[in-house]
């Protein structure tokens, strides 16, 4: 055999070994003996999605994770110590950067692993349906209101605690942003689970 030709299938062979030997490292490195599921289930979303555990898709939801838990967000709230302007700020960019970590998931990820796509489509969910109808309902109209509010003389030696309080549905808003608030701490707790469970 003229040594070209071994040449040739020596480099064939190495290529072949190093595409087939990549992907099953991958599949590999990715697997886990047991399928998992994320349910979310409160007075607001009611959601069982089937994730496959992966080191891909917990490198993601940790993602997410870290983001609702170092927020104003999966963390309780209370109307008596807490600033809603603030906490809105907090869900704003909650919203914000939870998005544009999911337009930063590779592509290759989205089309190979149908479990990234239920993930990705859950948290989505979680905040079209869980955060946005709060936000749509009172967020505008609530800052609104308070930045005239702040302003006045009568509540210059008030605190913003004490102020917000006199926004005229004060008892509906918390009550609401407490369900959201559940309902993101619920979601953060299940993505805790699927994220360190042995």
């Amino acid at each position: 055999m003229p040594l070209w030709l071994i040449v040739i299938l020596v480099v064939i062979i190495i290529l072949l070994l190093l595409f087939f030997g990549k992907k099953t490292l991958r599949k590999l490195h990715n697997s886990f003996p047991n399928n998992s599921k994320i349910s979310v289930k409160t007075v607001l979303v009611s959601f069982d999605f089937p994730i496959k555990r992966s080191y891909e898709n917990i490198h993601i939801a940790n993602r997410i994770y870290i983001e609702l838990i170092t927020r104003k967000a999966a963390l309780p709230i209370d109307e008596n110590t807490d600033v809603i302007e603030e906490v809105y700020n907090s869900w704003y960019t909650l919203f914000k950067v939870i998005r544009e970590e999911i337009k930063t998931i590779p592509g290759e990820s989205i089309a190979s692993n149908s479990s990234a796509r239920e993930l990705i489509q859950l948290t989505i969910e979680i905040l079209n349906k869980g955060l946005r109808p709060h936000l749509t309902k009172y967020q505008a109209d609530f800052k609104r209101w308070y930045a005239v509010e702040i302003l006045k003389d009568e509540n210059k030696s008030i605190s913003p605690q004490v102020i917000q309080k006199k926004y005229r549905d004060f008892k509906e808003l918390i009550k609401s942003m407490k369900e959201v608030n559940e309902t993101l701490k619920t979601f953060s707790e299940q993505l805790s689970v699927f994220i360190y469970k042995k």
